[in-house]
């Protein structure tokens, strides 16, 4: 059934099988439907989420409605426990330009900003970043987290580039679409770029994520890439991270190079990257 069986070209998908990225980057790809729209907690976590609106008889917002709904700590909050802490970090005039000169130079970054995501993916907010030119970045940063060794890891890039490196993907602001890389452009990105081909990006706008966009961009000024490597900030055992000392001791536990946190950066002895 498609399009000319039923006449209907847009649909709104939810429940735990909604995030599953493959199906999803199918009905687009057959032609099967015009737009999808899954909102980024469609599992039982949105239970809640889908309950009030119900009771409110209408959405109070048009899609694509911003996904940063979580807890948020001021910079007052985060350098109370930083220095409560003990840790050695410092503040930065321009936390873009240091974290992706960081990441180009090789660091894995735990990057904690503004309000957390809802849902399962990360979308910017509380991410571990890499640089998806270094195939080895994929086996490292899976490492970091304890998963398989064959787990793809997914790329965050502006919107207005997804059409210079991947197929049939006009916008995916909640990382919930499969697609494939263009041909010719696999070894350009191979820390995100999967056995067969396909990869599962989120697309960044400045009024999305407008901190996460400028970080890609300075990101691309020096690379001439505009993508990131992006997964959520935990390990195996837990969520993603919430609160800031969450955020310190997945950073202390794991191979997380540098963490950004607020408008400061925290560093590991030993090591000088930012």
């Amino acid at each position: 059934m498609g399009i000319k069986q039923t006449g209907i070209e847009d649909v709104a998908l939810a429940g735990g099988v909604a995030l599953n990225c493959s199906a999803n980057g199918s009905l687009m790809e057959k032609g099967l439907i015009k737009r999808l729209f899954v909102q980024p907690a469609a599992g039982d976590a949105g239970v809640s989420l889908g309950a009030a609106l119900y009771c409110l008889g209408a959405a109070p917002f048009q899609s694509p409605f911003s996904p940063y709904l979580g807890p948020q700590y001021s910079t007052a909050q985060i350098y109370q426990y930083l220095r409560q802490a003990k840790l050695d970090f410092y503040e930065t005039e321009d936390l873009p330009y240091t974290v992706a000169k960081a990441i180009a130079s090789g660091a894995i970054v735990g990057w904690f900003q503004g309000s957390a995501e809802v849902g399962p993916r990360a979308l910017g907010a509380r991410s571990i970043l890499a640089d998806v030119r270094a195939s080895v970045m994929h086996d490292a940063v899976n490492e970091v987290k304890n998963r398989e060794s064959w787990r793809p890891l997914a790329p965050s890039l502006p919107a207005q580039f997804v059409g210079n490196y991947f197929t049939s993907l006009d916008e995916s602001p909640y990382m919930l679409r499969r697609t494939y890389v263009q041909s010719g452009k696999e070894g350009l990105i191979p820390a995100v770029t999967h056995v067969d081909g396909s990869v599962r990006p989120q697309t960044v706008t400045t009024e999305s994520n407008r901190l996460f966009y400028d970080l890609i961009m300075r990101f691309e000024e020096m690379t001439s890439l505009p993508l990131l490597m992006n997964t959520s900030f935990n390990n195996e055992r837990e969520p993603m991270v919430c609160t800031p000392r969450d955020a310190v001791a997945t950073f202390m536990e794991r191979g997380i190079d540098l963490l950004a946190i607020g408008p400061f950066l925290v560093r590991k002895k030993g090591v000088n990257y930012g």
